[in-house]
């Protein structure tokens, strides 16, 4: 009787759990396989790799953005080199097959390899490749395929044809395979270079310059915009150039800094002015009379450099070191409050000469040679000029230079 009951109970139920059953018995059956996949994956992933005997390499890296239709190059404006090593001791490979083989560049998403992971498979680096969207160029013109030549070979010739704003990275990165006409058995790693933006041409035209130039326009300096509010503040004081933003700086910082406004934040002023500070300046000199016989220095950005006192220079770091009373003339001469306020009234000062008969009555202002033969030369003439209300006298001093900077 139980029987009976059990049964038609089953013939009841049994087809409203079946789904269930047939639901629980499929997850159990695909977390087995996907387990059995993986590590059946993995273990030919580990020989594959290990068998590798030969990799290509980038020689430096590419510069963190680079412009459409622009050359690629390497960070330092040299050509970006290809080189064919031994995977196991890094060693060139010269000679052999392989040495002359030719090679192809690609293209790949910004995100492949970005835990910089020494080995990759082919399929992984295949599936990496980016290729142009539709209706495109494709991505890399120029010389795509180069030769090696004794395991080295440089990429040229080549530049891109888009942007790699559209990709999800918004990055690309460079490769390089063993083309795929070689008929070769051995297994070569790829090359893989560091990640860069690609951006419009038309982009490099506002591009901010490392380290920046001393006529650069002051927009080039980092957090000021070209034709925006800084860069107008800037250009209604008479701030045109990193230079004259650098001189400001140095007569009048805190004037500067007030000139900008609240607009730009404490953060954004320091960048502004680290950035200004990379510039490499020139090597011209001025001078500045104020009478009593002591002649100051400047550099290029109006920073006090040295000082003449009677027929001794000294150099500004040397000052307190130097007694006597030119020493403390010297001293008590640049600890006037912002001595130099008047400096346009300063005029460049002549490089060193060693025969002065060619510059005797000369007033023009040359600008001065390497520093290093404007501070070690000992007692030769150099051309000073001063200023005087109404005029500029200049006339040939001979100097001893007391301390070399």
């Amino acid at each position: 009787m139980q029987e009976a009951i059990g049964a038609q109970y089953m013939q009841k139920h049994l087809p409203k759990l079946e789904p269930f059953l047939r639901r629980v018995v499929q997850e159990e059956v695909h977390n087995v396989l996907i387990r059995h996949i993986d590590s059946a994956h993995r273990i030919p992933l580990q020989l594959k790799t290990s068998s590798k005997r030969y990799k290509l390499q980038f020689q430096g890296n590419l510069p963190q953005t680079l412009f459409t239709g622009n050359r690629v190059e390497a960070e330092n404006k040299q050509p970006l080199r290809i080189v064919l090593t031994d995977a196991v001791n890094n060693q060139l490979i010269t000679s052999g097959p392989l040495s002359s083989m030719k090679m192809e560049l690609l293209v790949l998403d910004g995100d492949f390899n970005a835990d910089e992971r020494l080995e990759h498979t082919e399929k992984e680096f295949s599936e990496s490749i980016v290729f142009e969207r539709e209706g495109k160029r494709p991505l890399l013109s120029g010389e795509v395929v180069i030769v090696l030549e004794k395991g080295v070979a440089s990429v040229r010739d080549i530049s891109f044809t888009d942007n790699s704003s559209w990709i999800r990275s918004r990055k690309f990165r460079l490769g390089a395979r063993m083309s795929r006409a070689s008929s070769i058995e051995e297994r070569v790693q790829e090359a893989v270079s560091n990640p860069f933006l690609v951006k419009d041409h038309r982009g490099e035209v506002y591009k901010k310059h490392h380290p920046p130039a001393l006529a650069d326009d002051v927009w080039r300096l980092e957090k000021i915009g070209k034709d925006g509010v800084f860069h107008k503040k800037l250009a209604d004081f008479g701030i045109h150039t990193v230079q004259d933003f650098l001189r400001n700086l140095v007569m009048d910082q805190y004037g500067l800094r007030g000139l900008l406004g609240s607009g730009m934040s404490n953060k954004m002023w320091e960048s502004t002015v680290e950035h200004a500070r990379e510039c490499v300046l020139d090597d011209k000199l001025y001078s500045y009379c104020s009478g009593h016989g002591i002649i100051l220095l400047f550099n290029c950005i109006h920073e006090i450099i040295g000082v003449v006192v009677g027929s001794n220079c000294f150099s500004l770091n040397s000052v307190a070191l130097h007694a006597g009373a030119g020493g403390e003339v010297a001293a008590r001469c640049l600890q006037v409050p912002r001595p130099y306020r008047g400096i346009q009234g300063a005029v460049a000062v002549r490089r060193p000469v060693a025969d002065s008969a060619g510059a005797a009555g000369s007033s023009e202002h040359a600008d001065p040679g390497p520093s290093s033969s404007r501070w070690s030369v000992f007692s030769h003439q150099v051309f000073v000029g001063w200023f005087r209300p109404k005029a500029v006298a200049s006339h040939h001093l001979t100097l001893t230079f007391v301390s070399c900077v």
